[in-house]
């Protein structure tokens, strides 16, 4: 997604150029907002994933032992007060 911000910023009139004609940096504002749009057009299953470390692989997986929690509220006592 990058990508496409970057190619679209070099075909732009937005690129400065050196005194030898070499583009210049773009300013961190650029920057910033090409990956501000870039995770906002990233679907959230995918930020998900890089966030948790999951992946398509394991999702079937249970993840959460659902006997062992079981077993650990078995031993819990409440109190009434």
């Amino acid at each position: 997604l990058l990508s496409v911000e970057i190619n679209a910023w070099k075909l732009s009139d937005k690129v400065e150029y050196t005194q030898f004609n070499n583009p210049r940096m773009p300013s961190v504002d650029t920057v910033c907002e090409w990956v501000r749009k870039a995770w906002r057009d990233t679907d959230e299953a995918t930020k998900f994933n890089a966030l948790w470390g999951s992946d398509d692989e394991n999702l079937d997986e249970d993840t959460l032992n659902m006997q062992a929690l079981d077993d650990a509220f078995d031993d819990i006592a409440v109190v009434d007060e």
